[in-house]
């Protein structure tokens, strides 16, 4: 192919959605700051930066939880190669540069498969665009560790598929290689369903022709080579995870308490608000009860419609396998409102494991971007289209229309519809303000979707040529995606992380040995890792106000051993301190404090009043946060 459009224009493309994307953080001297990524993940990310720096294996982690095994935990990603990137710029902006790298890396490796199965160029920058600025992945960079595993996904399909054009064994030790890699990166359930996913792509003959026992006896070859290679974090992590909650029998109660809520899938085809509110941030428009793990699920309505131009379109095989998979997604997905998910967890023990259903999610973003590049391929040949694709925009245009319309006409509609449903949806909160911002957004996709249906009917006509029609339909959906989820991974400016919270001055200022004692800043009515929740605060706001208190895992930041602390896989002995908190000691907190070693506690709730014993020693002059020293630690 000509090396601009071969190569130059898929580069640039993935390039500037992930600028436009990240343009606060990249150039405006901010960092992410949401969700797990503020109390957990960068803390981690600083102690790991520190120890690196310093030439220490981090072994151990001994600010949080009366001290923890880090290593170990797998999440903090000792062993991941590309954590060393932290030693290249100061924190946090290492940590930021992390985060986006494998946004860009994700791109680039589904425009790398999409091309090596037989996609254009327009395509398989079409199917590159609609995977890294989809829902699934760009919500789950709010949990880094799953991020960077399934940024491996595309590589790994790609290793695989050449292992099996050739069958030699340089290949099959690329593809251990990554496998390893991805493990490393943090998140051993997404990398256990992606694997299964390229095994029975293979199997099921939709990659080269390669015998069934060929491709079983070198999946297992490659796994045994990969197990050894991260064998030296592996051994600890199962170690680890042996002393954890992960091994105590789980009810299903438990595991699909964050399983997608049915009304919720009103969001595959109407992406959600979260860009409202003063953090240009927030949960309160969702269509869901309960915050969601998965902040958006969101496709993309080109992306939507080219998938189903796929669909319609594909070979039968190809067609049955990534429908199907999508489908099965969004059924285990559903967790306990889904007779599947129920029955799979009474028959297969290892599928308890999973306890977030909204991770089977992945399954539907895998198919995504191969069955819409396909679509988005057969659309260019227009000998093969004969106007289905014009048809689909078509009735995309009327229905985003229509809904528009109605909400412009009676913008009363979501208050009445509210007031039919099951009380508790958050948007339900305030219906009058949500109805105006998702007609906002009606009306968007209804725009998108009519430049979309002039484009391919002008193409169609003969008056624009195709490339030109390509890169402009790429554009379109890039456009759309970009603006739909531009806020879901929310920054502020980066010194929150540097800049010493409140509490920490206030302690400097007391506490000559900070080896000596240990500091609580969790409320001890709230669960290990609750962020402090103050009425008519919302999301950031809150998260800030949790910082400031330095809880749970602030004090690694800026140097205060800490009782309480967020662990990515917690050990049963600290389930258990959390649990004396919260239950057995609940009548004798001080006694409590005094038993972890605890000499200061910060509270931001009413709760400390309730306490005579404990000794205020500040207040915060403007925040709701007050200290307290506990007498005879």
């Amino acid at each position: 192919p000509d090396r601009i459009t071969g190569a130059w224009l898929p580069a640039l493309a993935i390039g500037i959605a992930a600028v436009l994307l990240f343009l606060p953080v990249l150039v405006g001297g901010e960092s992410f700051f949401s969700r797990d990524v503020a109390p957990f993940f960068y803390p981690m990310k600083h102690l790991l930066s520190e120890s690196l720096r310093a030439g220490r294996l981090p072994l151990w982690n001994p600010w949080t939880a009366g001290g923890a095994p880090l290593l170990a935990t797998l999440q903090p990603r000792a062993q991941y190669p590309r954590s060393h990137s932290l030693l290249l710029l100061p924190f946090p902006h290492s940590a930021d540069w992390l985060v986006i790298l494998h946004v860009v890396f994700a791109g680039a490796g589904w425009y790398a498969l999409l091309r090596h199965w037989g996609r254009s160029t327009h395509a398989a920058t079409f199917g590159a665009l609609a995977f890294m600025l989809g829902g699934f992945f760009l919500s789950i960079a709010n949990f880094v560790n799953n991020l960077q595993t399934l940024a491996w996904a595309p590589w790994l399909f790609l290793a695989w598929t050449r292992y099996l054009d050739l069958g030699s064994a340089r290949r099959l030790a690329v593809f251990s290689v990554l496998c390893a890699i991805a493990f490393l990166g943090g998140e051993p359930q997404l990398l256990a369903l992606v694997l299964c996913v390229v095994l029975a792509h293979g199997l099921f003959g939709l990659g080269p022709a390669a015998t069934s026992r060929r491709q079983i006896a070198g999946y297992c070859v490659a796994g045994g080579l990969a197990i050894a290679v991260v064998g030296v974090q592996l051994v600890p992590f199962l170690e680890f995870l042996g002393q954890s909650v992960r091994t105590l029998p789980l009810e299903l109660s438990f595991t699909a308490s964050r399983s997608l809520e049915p009304v919720g899938l009103v969001h595959l085809l109407v992406p959600a608000v979260i860009d409202a509110g003063p953090y240009d941030f927030t949960t309160q428009y969702l269509a869901y009860r309960r915050v969601p793990w998965l902040l958006s699920i969101y496709p993309g309505i080109l992306v939507g419609a080219f998938w189903l131009r796929g669909v319609f379109a594909a070979d039968r095989r190809t067609k049955w396998f990534w429908a199907v998979l999508a489908i099965v997604g969004l059924l285990l997905a559903l967790g306990r409102y889904s007779p599947l998910y129920t029955i799979l967890f009474d028959l297969a023990s290892p599928f308890r494991a999973f306890r977030y259903p909204e991770k089977f999610m992945v399954l539907f973003a895998l198919g995504v971007p191969i069955l819409s590049s396909l679509g988005f391929d057969i659309w260019r040949d227009a000998r093969k289209d004969h106007g289905m694709t014009s048809r689909l925009l078509l009735a995309l245009l009327a229905a985003y229309g229509l809904a528009a319309a109605a909400l412009i006409v009676m913008p009363g509609a979501l208050a009445s519809l509210c007031g039919g449903l099951e009380a508790g949806l958050q948007i339900c909160e305030d219906p009058v303000v949500g109805g105006r911002l998702y007609r906002d957004r009606l009306l968007i996709l209804a725009v998108i979707s009519l430049a979309a249906w002039v484009i391919v009917r002008i193409r169609a006509a003969g008056a624009l040529r195709v490339e030109m029609a390509a890169w402009a339909i790429i554009g379109l959906a890039a456009l759309d995606l970009g603006l739909s989820h531009r806020s879901l991974n929310p920054s502020v400016e980066s010194d929150v992380y540097t800049a010493e919270p409140w509490v920490a001055g206030i302690l400097a200022e007391h506490w000559d040995r900070r080896d000596e004692f240990r500091f609580r800043g969790t409320p001890l009515t709230a669960a290990m890792g609750t962020t402090v929740q103050v009425r008519g605060a919302r999301e950031l706001s809150n998260m800030y106000l949790d910082l400031q208190t330095m809880g749970p895992n602030a004090g690694q930041l800026f140097g205060f051993l800490q009782q309480d602390g967020l662990q990515g896989v917690e050990l049963q002995s600290v389930a258990m301190t959390h649990d004396a908190a919260l239950n057995d000691w609940a009548g004798d907190p001080v006694r409590y404090l005094q038993a972890m070693n605890v000499r200061y506690y910060a509270d931001a709730t009413a709760h400390a009043d309730s306490i005579p014993e404990l000794i205020e020693i500040a207040r915060h002059p403007e925040l709701p946060i007050r200290l307290f020293e506990v007498p005879e630690p």
